[in-house]
């Protein structure tokens, strides 16, 4: 027999606030869009390994294959994780609310770097939308009990 409070202490998608179920869908997207640039970056490499004399023909920089490949690896590598991220922040594990903070903090940092005349625009949207998640995420409180 199962007891009544073990039930309820169980964490599920249906318990997951909206705003958490919106950054589950943003990750699973982000984690889909790491995982073609990776392999697109494989493939990529082939060609410019084939037409490396032409690329430079013509005035194009590009890298090497080894280096796109190994974006192509690190693009890959991130796939899996933000797909991690994004399956566990539905089941509310706070290792996944804790890993959305830390990126959401580097993403301010990146953001307050673009506060120049060219990325300024960006710059501002990329610092509210970081600020909003990590508001969202930590100080919350109707998100922070459902973490609990």
């Amino acid at each position: 027999m199962v007891k009544k409070k073990s039930i309820e202490k169980v964490k599920s998608v249906h318990n997951a606030p909206e705003g958490v179920k919106i950054l589950a869908v943003l990750y699973f997207v982000g984690a889909l869009i790491s995982f073609v640039a990776g392999g697109f970056l494989f493939s990529f490499s082939d060609n410019v390994s084939q037409n490396a004399a032409l690329f430079v023909q013509q005035g194009v920089e590009i890298p090497s294959p080894i280096t796109l490949i190994l974006f192509g690896i690190a693009l890959l590598g991130f796939a899996v994780l933000e797909y991690s991220i994004a399956k566990d922040i539905l089941k509310l594990k706070n290792w996944a609310r804790n890993a959305i903070v830390v990126f959401s903090v580097f993403g301010i940092v990146t953001a307050i770097s673009n506060l120049t005349d060219k990325f300024f625009a960006s710059g501002v949207f990329s610092l509210l939308v970081n600020g909003f998640i990590i508001w969202y995420l930590m100080f919350k409180i109707e998100t922070r009990k459902a973490f609990e």
